[in-house]
């Protein structure tokens, strides 16, 4: 117990903490329970894509789905959008030809 928490007090980034806990949910006014990801969908893109985050933002925004949350892995970028605008959001991609991944 004592290990880890030394390891959590030395080793952990302290500085990506507030962007888990705020950042990515920063624009939007969003409910508790969108906060618990209960009414979420994750879309994956692969960062190897010509698609990253912010072009992506403004797409999905021109067409009125707004991202919840976002992040990225060592192959994937991945984001939120509510649930209710899932369907929607994954036309619009395929229609610009955004390349959807599984998650890895």
């Amino acid at each position: 117990m004592i290990n880890d928490l030394a390891w959590l007090l030395t080793r952990f980034d302290w500085m990506v903490l507030p962007r888990m806990i705020w950042g990515n949910f920063r624009r939007q006014g969003r409910s508790v329970r969108s906060l618990t990801l209960a009414n979420t969908y994750t879309f994956f893109v692969p960062l190897s894509s010509q698609w990253s985050g912010r072009p992506l933002e403004k797409l999905l925004d021109r067409h009125g789905v707004k991202m919840i949350g976002w992040d990225i892995t060592r192959r994937q970028f991945y984001f939120l959008v509510s649930s209710k605008q899932a369907d929607w959001a994954y036309y619009v991609m395929a229609r610009a030809g955004v390349p959807l991944e599984e998650m890895k």
